[in-house]
């Protein structure tokens, strides 16, 4: 598993906690905290040193810092957990089986689940079945939390993109689609925290930004439902605090393809 971390001793024990409570023995925790300078974060890493391992050492930023992760993780089916999201205990048993019952599979994912910054529960809703042009012309329909990858099949497709700061997970998957078949689960894995301080709500017009540039390098439509939904860069933040993410996916997914006559 990797966690990228920078600063977060607020949530991290808890990062932390969920990933030693998974039922799937062995399983690796990469923590990713260089540039880190909290005395916090510092202080719980040392506490479960012998648990993880905490590279403290190279790039700053989130998208090479995955880079290293995935270059150095040692498994070949790799989590992204960042450092104040959580897995629930049965999450990486019940991915991994998922991948190794279909050989085929690069990338696997399940519902969306939302906790508060107390960690109570907000909102839980069922992840649209992968539909690439959905992807592309509605949002990313692959909660990052909850989603699990084969090692090989990101170095395959070159990586997580440096260019891209807020939206590097949409691209990957994108990637990733274009060359191996992806599938949702039908379970909930992980659980997403909603606060003022996460990226999304800190850089929400950027982030928007990123997406509808993501899309339409990679064929989506201009005036698609996610260019018209995220050129109201300020809706979407707001909508997103509220935890209503994925209500809108799922139902522009049914519009388009009722439109698609499926």
């Amino acid at each position: 598993m990797l966690t990228p971390a920078l600063d977060s001793g607020r949530f991290i024990e808890d990062t932390i906690l969920s990933v030693l409570a998974q039922s799937y023995p062995n399983v690796e925790h990469l923590v990713l905290a260089a540039g880190s300078t909290e005395a916090r974060e510092r202080a719980l890493l040392d506490r479960y040193s012998e648990s993880l391992t905490v590279v403290r050492d190279g790039p700053v930023e989130l998208s090479p810092k995955l880079n290293l992760g995935f270059r150095l993780a040692r498994g070949q089916i790799v989590g992204w957990l960042n450092a104040d999201d959580v897995y629930l205990p049965a999450a990486v048993a019940e991915a991994v089986e998922a991948l190794e019952q279909d050989g085929a599979l690069a990338l696997v994912y399940s519902n969306s689940l939302w906790i508060d910054e107390q960690g109570r529960e907000t909102r839980r809703e069922a992840s649209p079945v992968f539909d690439l042009d959905v992807m592309l012309n509605v949002g990313n329909l692959v909660p990052q939390p909850s989603a699990f990858v084969r090692k090989d099949a990101v170095l395959a497709v070159g990586g997580v993109d440096a260019r891209y700061r807020y939206a590097q997970d949409y691209d990957l998957w994108i990637r990733i689609a274009r060359r191996y078949p992806v599938r949702r689960v039908d379970a909930y894995w992980a659980a997403h925290r909603v606060h003022p301080q996460q990226q999304t709500a800190l850089h929400g017009r950027a982030g928007s930004s990123e997406l509808r540039r993501i899309s339409r390098r990679h064929g989506g439509r201009r005036l698609s439902p996610l260019w018209r939904r995220h050129s109201a860069a300020g809706r979407t933040v707001t909508r997103i605090r509220d935890g209503d993410v994925s209500g809108l996916l799922v139902s522009a997914a049914r519009q388009l393809r009722r439109r698609r006559g499926r």
